[in-house]
Protein backbone atom coordinates (compact mmCIF):
# COMPACT_ATOMS: atom_id res chain seq x y z
CA UNK A 1 0.00 0.00 0.00
CA UNK A 2 1.38 3.39 -1.02
CA UNK A 3 1.64 6.34 1.37
CA UNK A 4 -1.09 8.22 -0.50
CA UNK A 5 -3.45 5.21 -0.25
CA UNK A 6 -2.68 4.92 3.46
CA UNK A 7 -3.48 8.61 3.98
CA UNK A 8 -6.80 8.16 2.17
CA UNK A 9 -7.63 5.17 4.38
CA UNK A 10 -6.85 7.18 7.52
CA UNK A 11 -9.09 9.97 6.25
CA UNK A 12 -11.99 7.57 5.67
CA UNK A 13 -11.56 5.90 9.09
CA UNK A 14 -11.37 9.24 10.88
CA UNK A 15 -14.73 10.22 9.32
CA UNK A 16 -16.23 6.95 10.54
CA UNK A 17 -14.88 7.44 14.08
CA UNK A 18 -16.13 11.02 14.22
CA UNK A 19 -19.52 10.40 12.63
CA UNK A 20 -21.18 12.41 15.41
CA UNK A 21 -19.61 15.58 14.06
CA UNK A 22 -19.77 17.33 10.70
CA UNK A 23 -17.64 15.58 8.04
CA UNK A 24 -14.64 17.73 7.26
CA UNK A 25 -11.81 17.51 4.78
CA UNK A 26 -8.61 15.76 5.91
CA UNK A 27 -5.34 17.49 5.28
CA UNK A 28 -1.73 16.47 5.71
CA UNK A 29 1.31 18.69 5.76
CA UNK A 30 1.66 18.38 1.99
CA UNK A 31 -2.02 19.17 1.42
CA UNK A 32 -2.20 22.19 3.76
CA UNK A 33 -2.96 25.46 1.99
CA UNK A 34 -0.06 27.82 2.67
CA UNK A 35 -0.54 30.13 -0.29
CA UNK A 36 -2.13 32.85 1.87
CA UNK A 37 0.44 34.18 4.29
CA UNK A 38 -2.34 35.37 6.62
CA UNK A 39 -4.46 32.22 6.20
CA UNK A 40 -5.86 29.98 8.88
CA UNK A 41 -2.44 28.66 9.91
CA UNK A 42 0.07 30.90 8.19
CA UNK A 43 3.32 29.56 6.77
CA UNK A 44 5.16 26.69 8.42
CA UNK A 45 7.70 28.80 10.28
CA UNK A 46 10.83 27.50 12.02
CA UNK A 47 11.00 26.93 15.76
CA UNK A 48 12.63 30.34 16.24
CA UNK A 49 9.29 31.97 15.43
CA UNK A 50 7.34 29.86 17.89
CA UNK A 51 4.72 31.94 19.66
CA UNK A 52 5.54 35.03 17.59
CA UNK A 53 1.97 35.67 16.39
CA UNK A 54 -0.02 37.81 18.83
CA UNK A 55 -3.11 35.65 18.50
CA UNK A 56 -5.09 32.99 20.34
CA UNK A 57 -6.30 29.68 18.94
CA UNK A 58 -8.70 27.13 20.44
CA UNK A 59 -8.19 23.50 19.37
CA UNK A 60 -9.61 20.12 20.33
CA UNK A 61 -7.42 17.01 20.58
CA UNK A 62 -9.32 13.74 20.47
CA UNK A 63 -7.74 10.39 21.21
CA UNK A 64 -8.13 7.43 18.86
CA UNK A 65 -7.73 3.70 19.31
CA UNK A 66 -4.97 3.76 16.69
CA UNK A 67 -2.34 6.23 15.57
CA UNK A 68 -1.95 9.81 16.73
CA UNK A 69 -4.80 11.84 18.26
CA UNK A 70 -6.87 14.01 15.95
CA UNK A 71 -6.36 17.74 16.45
CA UNK A 72 -9.34 19.82 15.38
CA UNK A 73 -9.15 23.59 14.87
CA UNK A 74 -12.54 24.94 13.78
CA UNK A 75 -13.41 22.82 10.69
CA UNK A 76 -10.07 21.27 9.77
CA UNK A 77 -8.43 18.02 10.72
CA UNK A 78 -4.68 17.80 11.12
CA UNK A 79 -2.98 14.56 12.02
CA UNK A 80 0.45 13.08 11.98
CA UNK A 81 3.56 13.04 14.14
CA UNK A 82 3.94 16.84 13.94
CA UNK A 83 0.26 17.64 14.36
CA UNK A 84 0.95 20.86 16.33
CA UNK A 85 3.08 22.37 13.58
CA UNK A 86 0.35 24.67 12.16
CA UNK A 87 -0.19 26.31 15.56
CA UNK A 88 3.33 26.91 16.79
CA UNK A 89 3.35 30.56 15.86
CA UNK A 90 0.34 31.38 18.04
CA UNK A 91 1.12 33.14 21.30
CA UNK A 92 -1.61 31.24 23.18
CA UNK A 93 -3.14 27.85 22.46
CA UNK A 94 -6.07 26.39 24.38
CA UNK A 95 -6.00 22.61 24.01
CA UNK A 96 -9.22 20.75 24.87
CA UNK A 97 -8.40 17.07 25.34
CA UNK A 98 -11.10 14.48 24.69
CA UNK A 99 -11.19 10.71 25.10
CA UNK A 100 -12.04 8.34 22.26
CA UNK A 101 -15.74 8.44 23.15
CA UNK A 102 -15.75 12.23 23.10
CA UNK A 103 -15.79 12.62 26.89
CA UNK A 104 -13.82 15.58 28.17
CA UNK A 105 -10.47 14.88 29.83
CA UNK A 106 -9.09 18.32 30.64
CA UNK A 107 -8.29 21.73 29.18
CA UNK A 108 -4.88 23.32 29.27
CA UNK A 109 -3.47 26.66 28.17
CA UNK A 110 -0.15 26.48 26.33
CA UNK A 111 1.83 29.72 26.38
CA UNK A 112 4.34 29.89 23.52
CA UNK A 113 4.88 33.65 23.41
CA UNK A 114 8.35 34.66 24.59
CA UNK A 115 6.94 37.98 25.83
CA UNK A 116 4.29 36.31 27.99
CA UNK A 117 6.76 33.69 29.24
CA UNK A 118 9.17 36.37 30.46
CA UNK A 119 6.32 38.24 32.13
CA UNK A 120 5.12 35.13 33.99
CA UNK A 121 8.67 34.23 35.03
CA UNK A 122 8.82 37.64 36.66
CA UNK A 123 5.34 37.78 38.16
CA UNK A 124 4.97 34.10 39.20
CA UNK A 125 8.47 33.66 40.62
CA UNK A 126 7.02 32.28 43.88
CA UNK A 127 4.68 29.83 42.18
CA UNK A 128 6.45 26.46 42.45
CA UNK A 129 3.74 24.24 40.95
CA UNK A 130 4.31 25.33 37.34
CA UNK A 131 7.50 24.88 35.34
CA UNK A 132 8.16 28.37 33.99
CA UNK A 133 11.39 27.37 32.24
CA UNK A 134 9.81 25.24 29.50
CA UNK A 135 8.34 26.11 26.12
CA UNK A 136 5.42 26.09 26.09
CA UNK A 137 4.42 26.95 29.64
CA UNK A 138 1.41 24.73 30.40
CA UNK A 139 -1.32 25.81 32.83
CA UNK A 140 -4.28 23.51 33.32
CA UNK A 141 -7.83 24.53 34.03
CA UNK A 142 -8.97 26.15 36.36
CA UNK A 143 -5.82 28.24 35.75
CA UNK A 144 -5.13 28.82 39.45
CA UNK A 145 -1.81 30.57 38.82
CA UNK A 146 -3.46 33.13 36.56
CA UNK A 147 -6.32 33.66 39.00
CA UNK A 148 -4.06 34.20 42.00
CA UNK A 149 -1.91 36.73 40.12
CA UNK A 150 -4.64 38.23 37.94
CA UNK A 151 -4.26 41.78 39.24
CA UNK A 152 -0.49 41.83 38.76
CA UNK A 153 -0.81 40.41 35.23
CA UNK A 154 -3.43 42.98 34.22
CA UNK A 155 -1.41 45.87 35.61
CA UNK A 156 1.70 44.54 33.90
CA UNK A 157 -0.17 44.43 30.58
CA UNK A 158 -1.14 48.09 30.99
CA UNK A 159 2.40 49.24 31.74
CA UNK A 160 3.56 52.07 29.48
CA UNK A 161 7.13 50.75 29.43
CA UNK A 162 6.23 47.88 27.11
CA UNK A 163 6.76 47.88 23.37
CA UNK A 164 3.91 47.36 20.89
CA UNK A 165 4.69 43.66 20.31
CA UNK A 166 4.90 42.89 24.02
CA UNK A 167 1.69 44.81 24.67
CA UNK A 168 -0.13 42.93 21.89
CA UNK A 169 0.89 39.56 23.33
CA UNK A 170 -0.04 40.52 26.90
CA UNK A 171 -3.41 41.77 25.65
CA UNK A 172 -4.15 38.28 24.32
CA UNK A 173 -3.46 36.79 27.76
CA UNK A 174 -5.65 39.37 29.51
CA UNK A 175 -8.50 38.70 27.08
CA UNK A 176 -8.19 34.97 27.77
CA UNK A 177 -8.32 35.66 31.53
CA UNK A 178 -11.34 37.94 31.19
CA UNK A 179 -13.30 35.14 29.54
CA UNK A 180 -12.09 32.07 31.42
CA UNK A 181 -11.72 33.54 34.92
CA UNK A 182 -14.99 35.48 34.91
CA UNK A 183 -16.92 32.79 36.80
CA UNK A 184 -14.21 32.39 39.44
CA UNK A 185 -14.01 36.13 39.96
CA UNK A 186 -17.78 36.39 40.41
CA UNK A 187 -17.71 33.60 43.00
CA UNK A 188 -14.78 35.25 44.76
CA UNK A 189 -16.75 38.47 45.10
CA UNK A 190 -19.76 36.59 46.48
CA UNK A 191 -17.70 34.66 49.03
CA UNK A 192 -14.96 37.19 49.70
CA UNK A 193 -12.82 36.37 52.77
CA UNK A 194 -13.99 38.07 55.99
CA UNK A 195 -16.88 39.62 54.09
CA UNK A 196 -19.49 38.20 56.45
CA UNK A 197 -19.41 37.78 60.24
CA UNK A 198 -21.51 34.92 61.55
CA UNK A 199 -23.80 35.32 64.54
CA UNK A 200 -23.49 33.41 67.82
CA UNK A 201 -26.42 31.19 66.87
CA UNK A 202 -24.80 30.35 63.54
CA UNK A 203 -21.54 29.59 65.32
CA UNK A 204 -23.30 26.81 67.26
CA UNK A 205 -23.89 25.01 63.95
CA UNK A 206 -20.23 25.01 62.95
CA UNK A 207 -17.93 22.00 63.58
CA UNK A 208 -16.31 21.68 66.99
CA UNK A 209 -12.92 20.97 65.45
CA UNK A 210 -10.58 22.91 63.21
CA UNK A 211 -8.10 21.44 60.80
CA UNK A 212 -4.57 22.65 61.40
CA UNK A 213 -0.89 21.76 61.22
CA UNK A 214 1.20 20.76 64.23
CA UNK A 215 4.72 22.15 63.93
CA UNK A 216 5.90 19.81 66.69
CA UNK A 217 4.58 16.62 65.09
CA UNK A 218 4.88 17.76 61.43
CA UNK A 219 1.39 16.57 60.58
CA UNK A 220 -2.09 17.83 59.80
CA UNK A 221 -4.67 17.19 62.51
CA UNK A 222 -7.98 18.34 63.95
CA UNK A 223 -7.98 20.70 66.94
CA UNK A 224 -10.86 21.40 69.31
CA UNK A 225 -12.07 24.97 68.89
CA UNK A 226 -12.28 25.41 72.66
CA UNK A 227 -8.58 24.55 72.96
CA UNK A 228 -7.40 26.99 70.30
CA UNK A 229 -6.07 30.09 72.06
CA UNK A 230 -3.99 33.09 71.02
CA UNK A 231 -0.23 32.60 71.13
CA UNK A 232 1.45 33.91 74.27
CA UNK A 233 4.87 35.17 73.21
CA UNK A 234 7.73 35.39 75.70
CA UNK A 235 8.61 38.97 76.49
CA UNK A 236 12.17 39.97 75.57
CA UNK A 237 13.44 36.42 74.90
CA UNK A 238 16.80 37.68 73.61
CA UNK A 239 17.69 38.84 77.11
CA UNK A 240 18.35 35.25 78.22
CA UNK A 241 20.43 34.38 75.15
CA UNK A 242 24.13 34.34 76.04
CA UNK A 243 25.55 35.95 72.92
CA UNK A 244 27.07 39.29 72.05
CA UNK A 245 24.44 42.01 72.01
CA UNK A 246 25.69 43.24 68.64
CA UNK A 247 25.17 39.78 67.12
CA UNK A 248 21.67 39.45 68.57
CA UNK A 249 20.69 42.90 67.36
CA UNK A 250 22.04 42.24 63.87
CA UNK A 251 20.09 39.01 63.41
CA UNK A 252 16.89 40.42 64.88
CA UNK A 253 17.14 43.47 62.62
CA UNK A 254 17.71 41.36 59.50
CA UNK A 255 14.76 39.08 60.21
CA UNK A 256 12.41 41.89 61.20
CA UNK A 257 13.38 44.02 58.21
CA UNK A 258 12.93 41.09 55.84
CA UNK A 259 9.34 40.44 56.88
CA UNK A 260 8.55 44.13 57.16
CA UNK A 261 9.83 44.60 53.60
CA UNK A 262 7.81 41.57 52.51
CA UNK A 263 4.65 43.13 53.95
CA UNK A 264 5.37 46.36 52.09
CA UNK A 265 5.93 44.42 48.85
CA UNK A 266 2.60 42.66 49.35
CA UNK A 267 0.84 46.00 49.78
CA UNK A 268 2.49 47.33 46.64
CA UNK A 269 1.58 44.16 44.77
CA UNK A 270 -2.09 44.56 45.67
CA UNK A 271 -1.94 48.00 44.09
CA UNK A 272 -0.59 46.46 40.90
CA UNK A 273 2.89 47.95 41.21
CA UNK A 274 4.80 44.97 42.56
CA UNK A 275 6.26 44.12 39.18
CA UNK A 276 8.25 47.35 38.82
CA UNK A 277 10.10 48.24 42.01
CA UNK A 278 12.70 50.99 42.08
CA UNK A 279 16.33 50.03 41.75
CA UNK A 280 16.88 50.57 45.47
CA UNK A 281 13.97 48.34 46.48
CA UNK A 282 14.98 45.79 43.90
CA UNK A 283 18.47 45.62 45.32
CA UNK A 284 17.16 45.30 48.86
CA UNK A 285 14.87 42.47 47.88
CA UNK A 286 17.79 40.59 46.35
CA UNK A 287 19.86 40.95 49.49
CA UNK A 288 17.09 40.14 51.97
CA UNK A 289 14.73 38.02 49.93
CA UNK A 290 16.52 34.76 50.59
CA UNK A 291 17.98 35.33 54.03
CA UNK A 292 20.15 32.35 54.98
CA UNK A 293 21.96 32.25 58.33
CA UNK A 294 24.19 29.79 60.15
CA UNK A 295 23.20 29.57 63.79
CA UNK A 296 22.42 27.30 66.73
CA UNK A 297 18.88 25.92 67.28
CA UNK A 298 18.42 27.84 70.53
CA UNK A 299 19.30 31.08 68.75
CA UNK A 300 16.80 30.34 65.97
CA UNK A 301 14.05 29.57 68.47
CA UNK A 302 14.76 32.79 70.34
CA UNK A 303 14.80 34.92 67.18
CA UNK A 304 11.49 33.40 66.05
CA UNK A 305 10.02 34.12 69.48
CA UNK A 306 11.27 37.71 69.42
CA UNK A 307 9.93 38.30 65.89
CA UNK A 308 6.57 36.62 66.75
CA UNK A 309 6.99 34.17 63.87
CA UNK A 310 6.43 30.39 63.70
CA UNK A 311 9.47 28.13 63.44
CA UNK A 312 9.53 25.10 61.13
CA UNK A 313 12.25 22.71 62.28
CA UNK A 314 13.72 20.32 59.70
CA UNK A 315 16.03 17.60 61.01
CA UNK A 316 18.48 15.71 58.85
CA UNK A 317 16.56 12.48 59.42
CA UNK A 318 13.30 13.92 58.08
CA UNK A 319 14.55 14.23 54.49
CA UNK A 320 15.06 11.18 52.32
CA UNK A 321 18.27 10.42 50.47
CA UNK A 322 16.25 9.79 47.31
CA UNK A 323 16.59 12.88 45.12
CA UNK A 324 12.98 13.11 43.97
CA UNK A 325 11.56 12.54 47.45
CA UNK A 326 13.98 15.01 49.00
CA UNK A 327 13.19 17.74 46.49
CA UNK A 328 9.44 17.21 46.83
CA UNK A 329 9.47 17.24 50.64
CA UNK A 330 11.85 20.19 50.92
CA UNK A 331 9.80 22.18 48.43
CA UNK A 332 6.67 21.36 50.40
CA UNK A 333 8.27 22.60 53.63
CA UNK A 334 9.37 25.85 52.03
CA UNK A 335 5.94 26.38 50.45
CA UNK A 336 4.29 26.04 53.86
CA UNK A 337 6.88 28.32 55.44
CA UNK A 338 6.26 30.97 52.81
CA UNK A 339 2.49 30.73 53.24
CA UNK A 340 2.76 31.01 57.03
CA UNK A 341 5.64 33.51 57.08
CA UNK A 342 7.61 30.99 59.13
CA UNK A 343 11.33 30.76 59.79
CA UNK A 344 12.90 27.50 58.57
CA UNK A 345 15.59 25.79 60.64
CA UNK A 346 17.59 23.02 58.91
CA UNK A 347 19.61 21.26 61.60
CA UNK A 348 22.89 19.52 60.73
CA UNK A 349 22.73 20.95 57.22
CA UNK A 350 26.19 19.62 56.33
CA UNK A 351 24.59 16.19 55.82
CA UNK A 352 23.05 17.52 52.61
CA UNK A 353 25.44 20.28 51.59
CA UNK A 354 28.84 18.57 51.77
CA UNK A 355 31.32 19.42 49.03
CA UNK A 356 30.66 17.69 45.73
CA UNK A 357 33.16 15.28 44.20
CA UNK A 358 33.40 13.23 41.01
CA UNK A 359 33.06 9.88 42.80
CA UNK A 360 29.66 10.42 44.43
CA UNK A 361 27.02 11.21 41.83
CA UNK A 362 24.14 10.80 44.29
CA UNK A 363 25.57 13.34 46.73
CA UNK A 364 26.26 15.75 43.90
CA UNK A 365 22.62 15.50 42.88
CA UNK A 366 21.50 16.07 46.47
CA UNK A 367 23.57 19.24 46.74
CA UNK A 368 22.19 20.46 43.41
CA UNK A 369 18.63 19.86 44.60
CA UNK A 370 19.22 21.89 47.76
CA UNK A 371 20.88 24.69 45.84
CA UNK A 372 18.02 24.91 43.36
CA UNK A 373 15.22 24.76 45.94
CA UNK A 374 16.77 27.06 48.54
CA UNK A 375 17.83 29.58 45.89
CA UNK A 376 14.25 30.61 45.17
CA UNK A 377 12.84 30.54 48.68
CA UNK A 378 11.62 33.99 49.70
CA UNK A 379 11.95 33.51 53.41
CA UNK A 380 14.41 33.23 56.27
CA UNK A 381 16.42 30.02 56.57
CA UNK A 382 18.68 29.14 59.50
CA UNK A 383 21.26 26.37 59.09
CA UNK A 384 23.23 24.64 61.84
CA UNK A 385 26.51 22.79 61.43
CA UNK A 386 29.71 22.03 63.27
CA UNK A 387 31.53 21.24 60.00
CA UNK A 388 31.57 24.58 58.27
CA UNK A 389 34.58 23.68 56.13
CA UNK A 390 32.70 20.71 54.66
CA UNK A 391 30.09 22.88 52.94
CA UNK A 392 30.06 23.07 49.16
CA UNK A 393 31.61 26.25 47.78
CA UNK A 394 28.56 27.03 45.64
CA UNK A 395 26.41 27.26 48.75
CA UNK A 396 28.92 29.26 50.77
CA UNK A 397 28.39 32.26 48.49
CA UNK A 398 24.64 32.15 49.22
CA UNK A 399 25.01 32.53 52.98
CA UNK A 400 24.14 36.05 54.14
CA UNK A 401 25.41 35.80 57.70
CA UNK A 402 27.67 33.33 59.50
CA UNK A 403 27.71 33.11 63.28
CA UNK A 404 30.48 31.24 65.04
CA UNK A 405 29.92 30.15 68.61
CA UNK A 406 33.15 30.46 70.62
CA UNK A 407 33.89 28.25 73.60
CA UNK A 408 31.98 29.43 76.66
CA UNK A 409 33.90 31.19 79.40
CA UNK A 410 33.09 30.76 83.09
CA UNK A 411 30.89 33.88 83.49
CA UNK A 412 28.80 32.89 80.47
CA UNK A 413 28.43 29.33 81.74
CA UNK A 414 27.29 30.70 85.11
CA UNK A 415 24.52 32.70 83.42
CA UNK A 416 23.42 29.64 81.48
CA UNK A 417 23.34 27.58 84.67
CA UNK A 418 21.25 30.25 86.33
CA UNK A 419 18.76 30.39 83.45
CA UNK A 420 18.49 26.60 83.15
CA UNK A 421 17.94 26.10 86.87
CA UNK A 422 15.38 28.90 87.08
CA UNK A 423 13.48 27.24 84.26
CA UNK A 424 13.59 23.97 86.21
CA UNK A 425 12.27 25.71 89.31
CA UNK A 426 9.39 27.15 87.29
CA UNK A 427 8.49 23.58 86.36
CA UNK A 428 7.76 22.66 89.98
CA UNK A 429 11.10 21.79 91.57
CA UNK A 430 12.31 23.63 94.67
CA UNK A 431 15.77 25.16 94.64
CA UNK A 432 17.75 24.58 97.80
CA UNK A 433 21.26 25.93 97.71
CA UNK A 434 21.46 26.66 94.01
CA UNK A 435 21.95 30.40 94.29
CA UNK A 436 24.22 32.59 92.18
CA UNK A 437 27.27 31.36 94.08
CA UNK A 438 26.41 27.74 93.31
CA UNK A 439 25.99 28.55 89.62
CA UNK A 440 29.40 30.21 89.55
CA UNK A 441 30.93 27.16 91.27
CA UNK A 442 29.38 24.82 88.70
CA UNK A 443 30.64 27.03 85.87
CA UNK A 444 34.19 27.03 87.22
CA UNK A 445 34.26 23.31 87.95
CA UNK A 446 32.66 21.88 84.80
CA UNK A 447 33.48 23.08 81.28
CA UNK A 448 30.20 22.26 79.57
CA UNK A 449 28.49 23.77 76.58
CA UNK A 450 25.01 25.26 76.63
CA UNK A 451 23.23 22.12 75.50
CA UNK A 452 24.96 19.95 78.10
CA UNK A 453 24.11 22.41 80.87
CA UNK A 454 20.46 22.51 79.83
CA UNK A 455 20.21 18.71 79.62
CA UNK A 456 21.85 18.28 83.02
CA UNK A 457 19.50 20.81 84.63
CA UNK A 458 16.44 19.14 83.10
CA UNK A 459 17.55 15.70 84.24
CA UNK A 460 18.18 16.93 87.78
CA UNK A 461 14.77 18.59 87.78
CA UNK A 462 13.03 15.36 86.70
CA UNK A 463 14.77 13.31 89.42
CA UNK A 464 14.05 15.90 92.11
CA UNK A 465 10.35 15.96 91.27
CA UNK A 466 10.01 12.17 91.08
CA UNK A 467 11.72 11.73 94.48
CA UNK A 468 9.93 14.68 96.09
CA UNK A 469 13.18 16.37 97.04
CA UNK A 470 14.72 19.77 96.45
CA UNK A 471 16.98 20.51 93.51
CA UNK A 472 20.37 20.80 95.17
CA UNK A 473 23.99 21.28 94.14
CA UNK A 474 24.77 17.80 95.44
CA UNK A 475 22.20 16.23 93.10
CA UNK A 476 23.60 18.08 90.09
CA UNK A 477 27.17 17.00 90.88
CA UNK A 478 26.12 13.36 91.33
CA UNK A 479 24.40 13.43 87.96
CA UNK A 480 27.51 14.88 86.37
CA UNK A 481 29.70 12.14 87.81
CA UNK A 482 27.18 9.53 86.70
CA UNK A 483 27.11 10.88 83.17
CA UNK A 484 30.93 10.95 83.00
CA UNK A 485 31.08 13.98 80.73
CA UNK A 486 34.26 13.97 78.69
CA UNK A 487 33.52 16.16 75.70
CA UNK A 488 35.13 19.05 73.96
CA UNK A 489 33.49 22.17 75.43
CA UNK A 490 33.73 23.93 72.08
CA UNK A 491 31.69 21.25 70.36
CA UNK A 492 27.93 21.51 70.48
Amino acid sequence: MSISDYNKLLSIRSHVDDSDSQPTPSISDEQADTSDDEGAFGPMTPADNEGSKAAFIDITERERSYGEPVVTPTSFYAKGGDRDKPYRTYALLLRRKLQEDGQRRYNQLEIRSKFIQKALQKLLVNYSYINLATTPIVIREPYAALFQHREEIREYAKSKTQGPDQKAHMTQLVQFMNVNLAKLEREYQIYAPEDYEITDDQALLTPARLRGFSLNHKMWAFFLVDKVTPIKWIQNPLHQLQLKQSTKSTIESLVSHHYRSEKERDMISRKGKGYAPTSLNSQASVVLQRLTIWAEPILTETIAEAAHLPLYYVGAGELERNLMDTERKLQRVLDLARAWRAIVLIDEADVFLTKRNLDDVERNGLVSVFLRVLEYHEGVIFLTTNRINAFDAAFMSRIHLRIKYPALDAPTRAKIWQTALQTAAAGGADLDQLDDGACEALAEKYELNGREITNLARTAHSIARSQGRTLSLELVEKLYQLSMYDTDPATD
